[in-house]
């Protein structure tokens, strides 16, 4: 969300204030007063939004985010260097670069910065290959900052980024990006050479004892390795090298109950319509596990569908199916009703011919 644009009646409103220095549709120069009797209010427990409401000012036509920044700003301002820090070093004007106050050396050191990005550029065309030429391919952007770079550091007149940005159609936010310390280590990322990669990619696919795939192999580069990899790349890599994710096999134990009907599945009445606005009329069973001293315990319970009541829960330390008979026989001190219905996920243990 963007910061609020003011109106021109809303600007009338706050140079009003006192402790409105300067105002306009974008911004807002607060007093020196103002910021320090912040300061001590802010540090003495109050919030921004009442200590601005108190000092005048309509907090619907400032907004919470603009608040919260100058909170943000004057409260690192204050531990940084004190009282003295909150005054405004900004002058009245914006500080950008007005071409009609240009001097003669200004308008020299624009044209040899010019003539030294068109000469890179030249180059870079020049080192292009035929095919590419011949396809019209352009420069690629971050070429194009490397070239910025280049002519800003031989030039003594560092502040002409957006000037260079504009002549060779790039954004200034992106240039900075790119040279920003994260770019530079994203593209170290990107320039590992496929033996490493495949290092890294083998020992997590190892890791995970060879039962990972590649989409999983990403996500754990990112977070254990913090290394951006793409996964077009991560399957080329393992296709090439051989590293083949394992299949799980079927459990031959529940192949062979299939095909010996030993389990008896039914059909399902309910469609998950479980409440059935009637008490004791639809009972949901199911097992789940509980860790407790690097063992487990197993909790069967039945649950009636309509109230959400546990009418009846057994706990075991292994998985017999008694463990399931003796959870049901507990619903015999209850009274059902005459169309009962017990619903489960029809799991091994529920579906063996001894029920």
């Amino acid at each position: 969300m963007s910061i609020k644009v003011f109106t021109e009646e809303e600007i009338k409103q706050l140079k009003m204030n006192p402790n409105v220095k300067r105002v306009s549709s974008k911004s807002i120069v607060y007093t020196l007063e103002f910021k320090i009797n912040f300061m001590h209010e802010y540090r003495g427990g109050k919030m921004p939004r009442q200590i601005f409401k108190e000092n005048g000012f309509d907090v619907d036509i400032i907004g919470m985010k603009r608040i919260e920044q100058c909170a943000t700003r004057w409260k690192r301002q204050y531990e940084d260097g004190g009282v003295v820090s909150l005054e405004d070093s900004r002058k009245n004007n914006r500080g950008r670069y007005k071409h009609e106050t240009q001097t003669k050396e200004q308008e020299v050191e624009e044209l040899k910065a010019k003539i030294a990005l068109i000469e890179l550029e030249i180059d870079m065309l020049k080192k292009l290959d035929v095919s590419e030429r011949r396809h019209g391919k352009e420069i690629r952007k971050n070429d194009k900052f490397e070239m910025i770079n280049n002519v800003i550091s031989k030039s003594d007149n560092p502040g002409m980024v957006t000037y260079l940005c504009n002549l060779a159609g790039v954004s200034t936010s992106g240039y900075y990006n790119y040279h920003s310390s994260i770019s530079k280590q994203n593209r170290r990322r990107k320039q590992l050479s496929e033996k490493e990669r495949y290092k890294l990619i083998r020992k997590v696919f190892e890791s995970g004892k060879k039962k990972i795939g590649a989409k999983q192999i990403k996500m754990k580069l990112e977070r254990k390795y913090n290394v951006t990899m793409n996964l077009k790349a991560i399957r080329r890599i393992m296709r090439k090298y051989g590293l083949v994710c394992k299949i799980r096999r079927q459990d031959p134990y529940k192949k062979m109950l299939k095909a010996d009907h030993r389990h008896r599945i039914h059909e399902n009445h309910l469609n998950r319509n479980f409440d059935q606005q009637a008490p004791y009329k639809v009972l949901l069973t199911d097992i789940t596990y509980i860790r407790y001293n690097n063992r487990f315990a197993y909790l069967s319970t039945i649950l009636d569908g309509s109230t959400k009541e546990v009418v009846a829960y057994k706990v075991s330390n292994n998985l017999k199916i008694d463990f399931v008979l003796d959870t049901v026989r507990e619903l015999e001190n209850i009274e059902l009703h005459e169309s009962a219905l017990i619903h489960s996920d029809q799991g091994s243990h529920y579906t063996p011919k001894v029920l």
